[in-house]
């Protein structure tokens, strides 16, 4: 920061999740310390905009990145294609983000393209804020998993209560 103060500008881009503003049940330090990212976003961008410094954040939801492909593959071999579907439906969207959509994202909050733009969260992908089903479902364990809006919980469109995928929001570019 102190080199970018010297030359009266520069860009800081944080990267959170979707969790940092809606939370995730029984993930509580996960959602925490997302949420930590989000609101330093939040005070860096105070703190320095009369340096000319913009600093934001990009919480995107679920983003297919090879470690959703082998967690599927590990815990639900056989049924890769349907438990891939079953979690993207989970998304309001209707599929998982890909992580060149989070990098172009990332491209343009850096650019002067966006010079007027600063203290401020991008990238709810997929319309993650919607009220649906688009927290974690189930645990393949049994455990509680993720609720709704509403306190219900929530489980992934064709999938058995124990059989339901269970990973937190990921991003290739945390």
């Amino acid at each position: 920061i102190s080199l970018m103060k010297t030359q009266n500008s520069g860009v800081i881009l944080n990267l959170a999740s979707i969790a940092s503003s809606v939370g995730i049940s029984d993930r509580f330090a996960y959602s925490m310390t997302k949420g930590a990212v989000l609101t330093m976003t939040y005070s860096i961008a105070k703190d320095y905009i009369n340096h000319n410094i913009r600093c934001n954040c990009i919480s995107p939801a679920r983003v297919h990145t090879p470690f959703v492909d082998g967690f599927i593959k590990e815990n639900y071999p056989g049924k890769e294609s349907e438990m891939f579907e079953n979690l993207s439906k989970t998304q309001p969207i209707g599929r998982m983000g890909i992580p060149q959509e989070i990098a172009d994202l990332a491209l343009f909050l850096c650019s002067n393209e966006s010079s007027f733009i600063t203290g401020s969260m991008k990238g709810e992908a997929g319309a993650a804020k919607l009220p649906l089903p688009l927290t974690l479902p189930f645990p393949p364990n049994g455990e509680a998993g993720a609720k709704g809006d509403g306190g219900e919980a929530m489980r992934v469109p064709g999938a058995k209560p124990k059989e339901e995928l269970h990973f937190p929001q990921f991003t290739a570019l945390m």
